[in-house]
């Protein structure tokens, strides 16, 4: 059943308005999957975060309700795929009539929604750069705040009727500088959503704080694999998830949905915060209270001034402690964490619980189908924290006291041309890792997917293996 208007609009706390608001989502979620089985109801993959859930359920390109149990590998009989239907949750927004703004990236389109009906669009006249650090955020967001105008340090202009939807990212007006002078609207923004004057007075007028924003780009592009024809190899990891970035096509899976502690995996997660919440040119002087480990052998040494991006290497290169707890100094790590969770609510990932930044705690829970949806929204918004995690060079906004060679690459695959990026960690349970891929097609296009794998006795053993019978199956 869809929640309620009521519940979204009720409730004053920030952090319990967004668990309720993103309830909605995930109830709307939840009935993308109403023609399926009564018996199927407790088994989607919408489930609260502290379920385990036992069950696969996709939806097939012939509308068909598979149901494949996970206890053992799966290889999809059909056209199973895993991404939330966006289309759908707009369309239960629309139901309730919720007054909400939708962002169409894609189209490059902006919509106002007043009781389920569009009155007014116009177009989008800058989004963010993806390649570079300003990627606009996706997903269910709500107006946090309105501001006749908002000066950004990092364009040193003025933002006029500027709402928040997200940490450091507005939608607003045609900027201008401090003689008055508008800027020019070719070309990218920084990550905010650029409208025209007589636009943005309109929405800014009739928008209230806390009425939802939609925000899409790149939705389910509906390409169609064939039918797998190697056999399945014998993998050690006790779950992993091998799926389409763009499709959202299951090609391998088993207990998926199941939550296991997820460890420095939750370094990306603490990245994307960062990264989203923060302004980029500033530096952060490691201090006593910042060293998490005085045996770590890191870059994010005692006294060294650094800047934000410049720490994301030795948080996402070498998992450190120490990165982990500067860049958390920025919020905090109670923020922080509560930053995380918010955010993995927003992207879908339902079973997903952080309590500390560093990934120290058990109680850093996720699955593989969870830990997909994270990967596929860092690689479609955040591509600059994959490039990282390979040690590749990205602009980084201030001083970078350190040398290639002195991080401790963990990725085996970092050398590859193909492997976009990635993360690993390890515990008593086993190594466990997440890792995007880039595939040729023989008509010469690419598909990106990734590979999820938990709990591993080897690692690099079991990534070949998942590696190359993805290649053998579809790529040769």
């Amino acid at each position: 059943m869809l929640l309620k208007t009521k519940i979204i609009l009720g409730v004053v706390s920030f952090v319990v308005l967004t668990t309720a608001f993103l309830g909605l989502a995930f109830g709307i979620f939840n009935n993308q999957f109403q023609s399926a089985p009564a018996n199927l109801s407790e088994n989607l993959i919408s489930q609260p975060v502290e379920a385990k859930a036992k069950d696969v359920v996709a939806i097939s390109s012939k509308n068909e309700v598979l149901l494949a149990n996970s206890t053992s590998t799966q290889e999809p009989q059909q056209d199973q795929r895993i991404l939330p239907d966006w289309n759908k949750i707009k369309q239960g927004l629309l139901n309730t009539g919720v007054d909400f703004l939708e962002a169409d990236l894609q189209q490059m389109n902006f919509w106002f929604y007043e009781k389920g009906q569009v009155v007014w669009g116009a177009p989008i006249l800058k989004r963010g750069d993806v390649p570079d650090w300003g990627g606009t955020p996706l997903g269910l967001y709500q107006i946090e705040s309105k501001r006749a105008k908002v000066y950004s340090l990092a364009a040193y202009t003025w933002m006029p009727f500027a709402m928040k939807f997200l940490g450091k990212y507005f939608i607003h007006g045609i900027p201008y500088d401090n003689n008055g002078v508008k800027v020019p609207v070719s070309g990218y923004s920084g990550g905010c959503i650029t409208l025209d004057d007589q636009t943005i007075k309109f929405v800014f007028d009739k928008a209230e704080v806390k009425m939802p924003i939609l925000v899409l780009d790149n939705l389910n592009d509906n390409y169609q694999y064939p039918l797998s024809k190697v056999d399945v190899p014998r993998i050690s990891a006790s779950k992993y998830l091998v799926a389409d970035i763009n499709s959202g096509t299951v090609l391998l899976e088993k207990e998926s949905q199941t939550t296991f502690p997820i460890h420095k995996l939750s370094n990306l997660m603490e990245a994307t915060i960062v990264i989203e919440n923060n302004n980029l040119n500033q530096n952060i002087l490691i201090t006593k209270d910042m060293v998490a480990d005085q045996n770590e052998k890191s870059v994010a040494r005692l006294g060294n001034n650094m800047s934000v991006v410049s720490l994301l290497y030795p948080l996402l290169v070498e998992s450190s402690a120490n990165a982990s707890q500067a860049l958390g100094s920025l919020w905090g790590k109670i923020s922080t964490v509560n930053l995380m969770n918010e955010k993995a609510k927003i992207i879908m990932m339902p079973q997903t619980k952080f309590v500390d930044i560093a990934g120290v705690s058990l109680e850093n829970v996720s699955t593989p189908q969870d830990l997909f949806y994270l990967i596929r929204y860092v690689s479609q918004t955040r591509p600059a924290l994959l490039k990282i995690s390979k040690s590749m060079w990205v602009r980084t906004f201030g001083p970078r006291p350190f040398d290639f060679s002195e991080l401790t690459q963990q990725n085996n695959f970092s050398s590859q041309a193909n492997f976009v990026g990635g993360k690993t960690t390890k515990d008593e349970a086993g190594e466990s890792g997440m890792f995007v891929f880039n595939f040729k097609l023989s008509n010469n296009t690419t598909r990106r997917v990734a590979v999820i794998i938990a709990q591993s006795n080897d690692l690099k053993t079991d990534l070949d293996a998942l590696y190359q019978w993805t290649k053998n199956n579809f790529f040769n």
